[in-house]
């Protein structure tokens, strides 16, 4: 329960803070009366839906092979966000 508090709207936080101060496009740093960073979460939640159902459609019968994909799939999908903020931050340490 840990990591679904903090693992998830963690990456979100960071690429907002990143728009936020112009280092990606001012589009994503729209935030909803609550502090949300909306337009990061519904584009971080749209590649995961339709990487799931992509997963799921067309694994067939093969239960074990779809949760084996997703599993990877999923660690591959927060993995990237977390090189590109390291790509970003060695970036910015040598520009600043």
């Amino acid at each position: 329960m840990a990591n679904l508090a903090t693992g998830l709207p963690g990456p979100n936080q960071g690429m907002y803070e990143a728009a936020k101060e112009g280092y990606m496009p001012k589009f994503f740093a729209k935030i909803t009366k609550h502090g949300v960073p909306i337009r990061i979460m519904i584009l971080q939640s749209s590649i995961v839906t339709v990487s799931a159902l992509l997963i799921t459609f067309t694994s067939g019968a093969d239960a074990d092979f779809a949760f084996n994909v997703s599993l990877a799939a999923t660690t591959a999908q927060y993995l990237m966000v977390y090189m590109i903020m390291l790509i970003a931050y060695m970036v910015l340490k040598k520009k600043h």
